[in-house]
């Protein structure tokens, strides 16, 4: 058997595999990217893809303009090519960006130019050219800037997003863009060339993991088109908790089984059940003392409704929670300017949480885990000791009446 690792200059990579190269059962090969051979076969890729754009426009009966003289001039497919680099990547993601809008003005913007000197600045100048000509096609009533700023706002949401889950159209609508922005859809259609929808889960990804570095590479990018990771990180748990707190506001007890789990469900709008019931908890390092406000209305106020909405959605949500629950936990305990009154709030509210879900993960036999109700965390409520405040708040709303229930 033989195992062929292909990768970049990866660093880790290359000192795992260093000090056992002296082994004759392991062969290095090192690609020579610039070699006629891997330019030819460039070359080849580009002149192949521009035949299938070609015909795709005449099947369309569009304007074929400059594509239909590239069937028998190949100067602009020499010209690409040698921008590549010896990057097959690059001739990728210049092919797939043409496709998308095979248009004169998106091939003239890339012939004509300096080649560069590496391949690094090729890619850098391939991403800074299709982002430029993005944002000034179809406008949509809105300033350059602005859709500038939607787009650079959907991409740092995916580069930061927890994966999985990811984030689907609908959560970047509802968490992402603003009100007055253009739908989700129709910025994601302005980057099919860069960002793809997985198939089953419809959850939206960077194609190119070079375009995901030159986004958070400010000297490449530049201050138009940056990823702050840390700032992204931020405005998307702050979103997250301001809309899951206003969710749950209106959110109804389900002490009882009066109504069915999937009624439940259904209640619940996609950007809460795909992404922010659990944003808080997976972005939780990222909030700071002014916060403490809004995480202590969830940890508080709504904490059994949250928890309801969780439990909602069986076991895998379960699961993540209680792995991440204790994250909040720390994170509380390493900041100075947090209350008491806060830092036990949240310790009881962990306990609550490790106690009800643990409860309700070891009752495999007897519960059907893929189809759990709200109510099912009520009877587990009167196991926690009488201090606890989930449970002493609980008591206080008369919603379940533990102390009867323990007569």
């Amino acid at each position: 058997m033989r195992l062929i690792v292909s990768c970049r200059e990866v660093e880790r990579i290359s000192r795992v595999f260093m000090p056992k190269l002296h082994h004759a059962s392991i062969t290095r090969v090192v690609l020579d990217t610039s070699s006629k051979d891997v330019n030819s076969d460039i070359q080849k890729y580009i002149a192949f893809r521009f035949r299938h754009i070609y015909a795709l426009l005449v099947e369309r009966a569009k304007e074929v303009n400059r594509f239909h003289q590239l069937r028998s001039e190949d100067d602009a497919v020499k010209e690409l090519a040698q921008q590549a680099k010896g990057l097959l990547i690059w001739a990728v993601a210049v092919c797939t960006f043409l496709k998308q809008v095979p248009s004169e003005t998106r091939l003239e913007a890339l012939l004509g130019r300096r080649i560069p000197d590496d391949a690094i600045q090729s890619l850098t100048m391939l991403y800074r050219v299709a982002l430029d000509l993005i944002v000034t096609e179809g406008q949509e009533n809105l300033e350059n800037a602005d859709i500038r700023r939607c787009i650079r706002d959907l991409l740092g949401a995916i580069v930061v997003a927890e994966v999985p889950p990811g984030l689907t159209l609908e959560a970047i609508g509802a968490l992402v863009l603003k009100p007055m922005d253009p739908a989700g859809k129709t910025v994601y259609s302005k980057l099919t060339s860069v960002v793809e929808m997985s198939s089953e889960q419809k959850v939206l990804r960077l194609m190119y993991r070079s375009f995901d570095d030159f986004l958070q590479d400010k000297n490449r990018s530049g201050e138009e088109w940056f990823i702050d990771v840390e700032e992204h990180k931020r405005n998307l748990a702050r979103v997250s908790l301001s809309s899951l707190n206003f969710f749950l506001r209106s959110w109804q007890p389900n002490a009882t089984k009066d109504v069915s789990a999937q009624q439940c469900r259904d209640r619940i709008p996609a950007h809460i059940c795909h992404y922010a019931v659990l944003g808080p908890a997976w972005h939780i390092n990222s909030f700071n003392s002014d916060d403490f406000g809004a995480i202590e209305v969830l940890f508080d106020r709504h904490f059994l409704s949250w928890l309801e909405v969780i439990v909602t959605f069986g076991t895998r949500y379960l699961k993540q929670f209680r792995n991440r629950i204790y994250d909040v936990k720390y994170w509380i305990q390493e900041i100075p300017q947090a209350g008491s009154n806060l830092r036990f709030g949240i310790d009881d509210a962990v306990e609550a949480a490790d106690k009800i879900i643990s409860s309700l993960l070891d009752s495999n036999a007897e519960c059907d885990l893929y189809n759990l109700h709200p109510a099912d965390i009520y009877p587990v409520l009167k196991l926690l000791p009488p201090k606890n405040v989930v449970r002493r708040r609980w008591e206080q709303h008369q919603i379940l009446n533990i102390s009867a229930v323990s007569r």
